[in-house]
């Protein structure tokens, strides 16, 4: 993946935001840490611990992609 961006880089520039998708994956990651460390002991509790992290990081990345959001779903005329 990391030799395919190179290569697409040095032909075809594309401005990636890149702060934003390292932020996003360390997010991902510091999430996925939470619930392999606090993973409850039974089994309805763990999907609804993991359930609520992934909601969570969904309204995050919502709430920081709110203005892209609107113009990717608002009608085309």
């Amino acid at each position: 993946m990391v030799f395919s961006w190179l290569l697409g880089q040095k032909f075809y520039k594309i401005p990636y935001r890149m702060g934003r998708i390292l932020a996003y994956l360390g997010l991902a990651v510091i999430l996925y840490g939470l619930s392999v460390l606090l993973h409850p002991d039974t089994v309805i509790l763990r999907l609804a611990f993991n359930t609520s992290l992934l909601m969570g990081y969904l309204v995050i990345v919502g709430l920081a992609e709110k203005r892209e959001l609107k113009t990717f779903f608002s009608p085309r005329p």
